[in-house]
């Protein structure tokens, strides 16, 4: 080698593949990133140590908002929590007397 060789570096980067150096890197999660590819894996945002969120089951990294698009809680969307007993949530009962549930839309009544 021309006297640069492979000391002084942290292993591979995550985002790249390649060398990091300790100079230039970040470290997460017990891994060294290179500050340029330490980036959300759904949405390329450049993250920050107080902005990601780490999936260390399969070692991606996310920022918070798409973390929680992909593993959050599932079902909260479209919820009629809020909505009066007996209405749509576009306000008009489509129930019939008694039931329980809008056998159009299948919510709660």
């Amino acid at each position: 080698m021309n006297g640069v060789g492979m000391s002084g570096g942290s292993g591979k980067c995550p985002g790249c593949g390649k060398i990091v150096y300790d100079a230039e890197s970040l470290k997460v999660d017990g891994r060294s990133w290179h500050n340029s590819c330490f980036k959300c894996k759904l949405c390329n945002k450049k993250l920050e140590f107080i902005t990601y969120v780490s999936e260390k089951s399969i070692g991606e990294v996310y920022c918070k908002l798409c973390y929680s698009s992909l593993f959050g809680p599932k079902g909260f969307r479209g919820s009629t929590v809020g909505i009066a007993s007996g209405a749509s949530p576009s306000g008009n009962s489509t129930c019939p007397a008694g039931a329980k549930f809008d056998p159009e839309t299948g919510e709660k009544c």
